[in-house]
């Protein structure tokens, strides 16, 4: 379920966008709130009247991460199917207008798609692709426009790595000359694709993982949060590590290995000065200040982890947030300078 609902310069809390069903994932978007839920339903609602939506429609099963909202109107995704004559799997991606149900676009792949992601235009979008050997990932990065799928990069790398490579984490740059992405595990775990030159600026190979990438607006560096428990700022065009702070022990007992927490969703607020991320599994959400990395806010408004649905009001004085079990998502002031 889609909602697009109009959130500019709420000051007051308990405002919250009703989905009926578990929120999986959630934007800001256009002046509003787009957040799919786990009954695959859409649903449109003007910014003028939030009381009934002026369009609802059923998106088409896909995987997580392989649905990505391209405008207020258009939905582009990627399945998986098994071909019983050739006796192996393929991919098909297509984008739909949801106005009228029609299929603008369709493309078959013989790789496996792990993610896709718009540009914050959506005049541009990439997918991940890979084909598993004994020991070697053939990687590759597609970049393609959003309305005719012309190639704009197509770049390929192999990834070393005896586990199963998921590059799912992908992430734009606000001017659109960058491209972040990321493996779930592995040893090649983040790195940049240049579209301007077409190929890698760099990866790192410390086989942390990356859970969600945020870019600060200046499109000089962006936020990783990864599988060794860190949020981690990058600089985009070298990797150098800018800043980092590891979370704490949530449990240790003397029997056990100590719990972490884990950080989660990503996101800065508009106007560049904070980020926020989502911790599991504690249900926080903790407040920095980007510029000297200090923690400003601790909020525990939520009552179970947010996962992918976390993002700051277009004015940067409040958070936007649903919990895995939520079906309402959740408006929350900061109240900061």
């Amino acid at each position: 379920m889609i909602f697009l609902a109009g959130c500019q310069g709420f000051q007051g809390s308990g405002i919250q966008l009703d989905a009926g069903a578990p929120i999986r994932r959630a934007w800001r978007f256009g002046g509003g709130v787009i957040a799919v839920d786990t009954e695959q339903e859409y649903q449109l609602w003007d910014t003028g009247c939030a009381e009934a939506p002026v369009l609802r429609a059923g998106l088409p099963e896909s995987v997580y991460r392989k649905g990505v909202p391209l405008g207020e109107h258009r939905w582009a995704y990627a399945q998986d199917f098994w071909d019983p004559v050739q006796r192996e799997g393929y991919c098909e991606l297509a984008v739909l207008d949801l106005r009228d149900g029609k299929e603008l676009l369709r493309v078959k792949r013989r790789m496996e798609i792990d993610g896709i992601a718009p540009t914050a235009s959506s005049d541009l979008l990439v997918w991940t692709e890979r084909e598993r050997a004994a020991d070697v990932d053939t990687f590759r990065l597609r970049v393609v426009r959003a309305d005719s799928w012309q190639v704009i990069a197509d770049i390929v790398a192999p990834l070393v790595s005896t586990s199963y490579q998921v590059v799912g984490t992908l992430g734009f740059s606000p001017d659109e000359r960058l491209l972040a992405f990321g493996s779930w595990s592995g040893k090649d775990s983040i790195g940049v694709l240049d579209l301007d030159a077409k190929h890698v600026l760099w990866q790192l190979g410390e086989g942390t993982g990356a859970w969600d990438i945020a870019w600060c607006p200046d499109s000089r560096s962006f936020f990783v949060s990864d599988g060794m428990c860190r949020i981690q700022r990058y600089d985009a065009r070298t990797g150098e590590v800018l800043w980092s702070e590891a979370m704490e022990t949530v449990h240790q007992w003397p029997w056990a290995y100590p719990v972490y927490a884990h950080p989660q969703a990503l996101d800065i607020s508009p106007d560049g000065r904070y980020l926020a991320c989502a911790i599991y599994p504690t249900c926080e959400v903790i407040v920095w200040e980007v510029a000297s990395g200090k923690r400003v806010k601790t909020l525990k408004a939520w009552k179970t982890p947010i996962y992918q649905a976390l993002f700051f009001d277009w004015d940067s004085k409040g958070l936007w947030g649903a919990g895995a079990l939520d079906t309402k998502l959740k408006y929350v002031p900061l109240n900061l300078p």
